[in-house]
């Protein structure tokens, strides 16, 4: 596909054009070629496209466009299913939104006191980037006001649905105004999620990207076992290939630690990530394997959900 430059979309305000050269960000990425044109223009949008592909960035830049700094009011809201891919996006945001000045964003997460939270929403905010269930707590004690909506942001919203969020993003869908723009951005989007996202949208445009790389660069390997030599089986082999990192999924915690467990009695470095760890915890177990003195990381799926290639390097 041929490069697009930013500079050709003359919707975008010079400020951001001048920061996305600061930042490196010259030519759009296929996804945001695809949909930014289609956000700007302000209609509704499904974008199907991998973690990777420049997602927030296409979504960023458009809620940053239509943005009044002077209004300090909650003018965008975007909906995630992890603290970690929330606070992602709020770091993206912010960095795209450097050159405009007061943008306040503002991360409301479970993990987290409630009270900080409240004390940051008194003072007002532009834009906010969330969970589900702590933005239903802040709706609930109405300390969150959404009236002022215009950019409705579902990120990763297969995720969100496989995680049992649909009730609570429905009551949060009716919080905001219906005259709005609504961006849907999904890995996958199955008629499960096509069924249930129906309500949200009007008239949406749908991109789909195919994956950046070619499987052809990736080596798969496949081994079947029994239940009982899992564990065994997966320490025997990075015993055998002895990587400098490596990643690991497991459907549970306790099964996140059990892998830990054996792969430390094998002299390796491991460290679990899952649901239930404190945000302090989480950061220190992210920020050690991110900087290589932790060899292995053993997760659940869903506690890494939102890592992409840009923020990490393996």
């Amino acid at each position: 596909m041929k490069k697009i430059a930013f500079s050709s979309l003359t919707a975008l305000p010079e400020a951001l054009l001048s920061n996305l050269d600061s930042l490196g960000y010259h030519s759009m990425t296929p996804i945001q070629a695809e949909s930014l044109p289609v956000i700007l223009d302000g209609r509704d949008l499904i974008a199907q496209a991998k973690t990777g592909s420049g997602k927030t960035a296409a979504f960023g830049l458009g809620i940053l466009a239509n943005i009044n700094p002077r209004w300090f009011a909650v003018q965008a809201l975007v909906l995630c299913p992890t603290r970690e891919l929330a606070d992602q996006v709020a770091q993206e945001i912010r960095r795209l939104a450097r050159s405009i000045d007061n943008i306040k964003v503002v991360t409301l997460t479970g993990g987290s006191p409630m009270g900080p939270q409240r004390a940051s929403l008194e003072h007002g905010a532009h834009i906010v980037v969330g969970t589900p269930g702590r933005l239903q707590d802040h709706l609930y004690r109405e300390s969150l006001n959404l009236a002022g909506v215009k950019t409705l942001v579902l990120d990763e919203a297969d995720r969100m649905i496989d995680m049992g969020f649909i009730e609570e993003i429905v009551g949060i869908v009716r919080a905001c105004p219906r005259q709005r723009q609504t961006l849907l951005l999904s890995a996958t989007y199955p008629d499960t999620i096509r069924k249930a996202s129906a309500q949200f949208l009007r008239q949406p445009v749908e991109v789909k990207v195919e994956a950046l790389h070619s499987g052809d660069h990736i080596e798969q390997w496949f081994y079947k076992v029994k239940p009982e030599t899992r564990l065994e089986t997966v320490t025997r082999i990075l015993q055998h290939v002895r990587p400098a990192s490596a990643l690991a999924f497991c459907n549970t915690k306790e099964r996140c630690k059990e892998l830990v467990k054996d792969l430390q009695a094998r002299g390796f470095s491991a460290l679990a990530l899952y649901g239930d760890l404190e945000q302090r915890d989480r950061d220190q177990i992210l920020l050690r394997f991110a900087n290589k003195s932790t060899t292995v990381l053993v997760a659940t799926d869903v506690a890494l959900a939102g890592w992409t290639s840009r923020n990490w390097t393996w």
